[in-house]
């Protein structure tokens, strides 16, 4: 739906929040961090699929559901960014994040990506091919959302390749968090 020359998308159609920037700095990475929570002030609603659900998941649907909410799928967020400072200044900026944001990646240098198991981050140097890596990590979170739906996008297919053409990397780095 378009108003006033903008595009609305109704908060229950997000899987994900992107931003390409030109250059990421410190300020540009708080800005859009920022931009992520106020997702969490919205709500998002559904209609039954089932005809014959319990009254609490009756309820639980009126009430709505925040935006991380991990049973039906969080909307999770990420910056391309042209340009950006070396793997210890991002290490840096990743000490405030928030919940759903899942990776940075700079194309022709690397990708940074939440780790769950133990919390941290990975910088993976992809060189090249961070950006079409990017686009198949970005497929897959769409096609394992939980959100329930009619036909859901299966991108499997790609992934023995994908991973095939990572290869042997050398230069990765870790950084373990506490809390994410």
């Amino acid at each position: 739906m378009c108003l006033a020359n903008r595009r609305i998308v109704p908060i229950e159609a997000v899987y994900g929040v992107l931003e390409v920037k030109s250059k990421l700095t410190k300020k540009e990475y708080n800005r859009f961090i920022e931009s992520v929570i106020e997702l969490d002030q919205m709500r998002r609603y559904y209609i039954p699929c089932e005809k014959r659900l319990s009254q609490e998941k009756l309820d639980e649907l009126e009430k709505g559901f925040e935006p991380q909410n991990k049973k039906i799928g969080q909307i999770w967020s990420g910056v391309i960014a042209i340009s950006a400072p070396k793997a210890k200044t991002i290490c840096k900026y990743l000490e405030s994040c928030c919940e759903g944001f899942w990776f940075i990646c700079i194309p022709g240098r690397e990708i940074v990506m939440q780790l769950f198991d133990p919390p941290g981050w990975i910088g993976v140097p992809l060189k090249l091919n961070s950006l079409p890596h990017m686009v198949w990590l970005m497929m897959d979170l769409v096609s394992r959302n939980t959100r329930p739906r009619y036909l859901m996008p299966n991108f499997s297919k790609y992934r023995e390749s994908i991973n095939n053409s990572f290869g042997d990397i050398k230069g990765v780095w870790r950084v373990e968090m506490k809390k994410i």
